[in-house]
């Protein structure tokens, strides 16, 4: 959001000042970073949905991804809608940022400014929840116990630890994994 804040101001002072309108190129940035931005989310989304279900429901959880990015849609038409409210009440022009055809008029730069700003709330948010979690072999020193694990206070015992033999006769593709 702040090079599509940066790129707008330049944008308005070319326009205004210069009489000069910069090339449609510029917006390319702002799109191949968003574009970049989206493909991370989905696939980080579609990965910790997958991983954290159980095997029966994991289709239902990769749908999940699908249901948070439509919601995430819906509910950015309603927020741009809520500013334009927010805005035209609060100026003395009685003009929202987005309202109007004249871009130069328009402050959609405040708009860019104010999503970098809760963008960087949103990093923090993320960043304190992240915190909050521990991911057994992540990240974490080793032996350290994690919510969930037991520790063990007493020895294993010696018979625990030998490992049967295949009977004669049992061809070893018919056994489950965990049998060999």
């Amino acid at each position: 959001m702040t090079i599509a804040g940066t790129i707008e101001v330049k944008r308005k002072y070319e326009s205004v000042h210069h009489n000069y309108q910069i090339s449609l190129f510029w917006l390319s940035f702002r799109y191949a970073i968003f574009g970049i931005a989206d493909m991370f989310t989905l696939v980080g989304l579609m990965e910790f949905f997958y991983k954290e279900a159980p095997t029966g429901m994991r289709s239902l959880s990769t749908s999940f991804s699908w249901l948070s990015l439509s919601v995430g849609y819906f509910l950015s038409s309603a927020f741009v809608e809520l500013i334009g409210v927010v805005t035209r009440k609060a100026s003395k022009s009685k003009t929202g940022w987005l309202d109007g055809i004249d871009m130069n008029k328009n402050h959609p730069e405040l708009f860019y400014w104010f999503l970098a700003i809760l963008s960087l709330l949103n990093v923090a948010n993320y960043v304190f929840w992240a915190k909050c979690v521990a991911v057994p072999g992540f990240l974490l020193p080793e032996g350290a116990l994690v919510p969930g694990d037991t520790l063990l206070t007493q020895p294993i015992p010696e018979h625990a630890l030998t490992v049967n033999p295949i009977p004669k006769g049992v061809p070893k593709e018919g056994l489950p994994l965990l049998a060999l």
